[in-house]
């Protein structure tokens, strides 16, 4: 049984509003955990951080695709080769620091922190660099689908 929306259309975008900032909390909130309990649960980090990761990755790949299926990129970034390098960097450091930590914390090697740093950055930047690349893609000949499709009223 479908309900009458209470809400006016103020009340509405306020709504939304409140969802959006909720949203992206909790997605940012998780992820720092994840990164946390990376850290300093590596003994027991497949089952640490089984629950998050059980919401968290669906979370993410709905996101990509529905953004994607309605030609939706970011408010402020452009889907550009600059923008993906940036992105694919933070990724990168983040990645490597969470590893060269995690190696530190359970190895005591510098040497090993260090490379472990390296490989992270490497891996993650050109993992997610190719990633970004092809979902910038996808949302550029979605876009022109969209664009060249005539408007529901002019047809």
């Amino acid at each position: 049984m479908k309900r009458k929306n209470n809400l006016d259309e103020m009340q509405e975008q306020k709504l939304k509003q409140i969802e959006h900032t909720g949203f992206w909390l909790f997605f940012w909130g998780l992820f720092a955990a994840i990164m946390v309990q990376s850290v300093f649960l590596t003994d027991m980090l497949p089952a640490a951080i089984a629950g998050e990761m059980i919401i968290f990755l669906p979370v993410c790949c709905w996101m990509v695709v529905q953004c994607l299926r309605h030609g939706i990129w970011d408010r402020r970034l452009k889907a550009d080769p600059k923008t993906n390098l940036l992105a694919s960097l933070v990724a990168g450091l983040v990645v490597g620091v969470v590893g060269s930590l995690t190696v530190y914390r359970n190895f005591g090697s510098l040497a090993g922190a260090a490379a472990a740093f390296v490989f992270g950055l490497l891996f993650a930047f050109g993992l997610c660099f190719a990633l970004l690349s092809l979902c910038a893609s996808v949302y550029k000949k979605k876009l022109r689908r969209l664009e060249e499709e005539p408007e529901s009223g002019e047809a």
